[in-house]
């Protein structure tokens, strides 16, 4: 089982490099939020919140909001 913080940066970075062609370097990686009670698997939890806020930032980025 990996680090939850790198399944966090790992689904970030997924998402972020799903809505378009990945920039010369990384962007910067939020903080992990808290993990809400009842979730059975931390690291899978992390993983898909990560790659859908990676998503969001980067359309956001690219659409001059962020």
């Amino acid at each position: 089982m990996e680090d939850i913080q790198e399944q966090w940066r790992k689904g970030y970075l997924d998402g972020w490099a799903e809505q378009g062609v990945l920039p010369t370097s990384e962007p910067s990686i939020p903080p992990l939020p808290s993990i809400p009670s009842g979730v059975s698997d931390p690291d899978s939890w992390a993983y898909g919140e990560g790659k859908s806020r990676g998503m969001i930032d980067r359309l956001k980025s690219q659409a001059g909001i962020a």
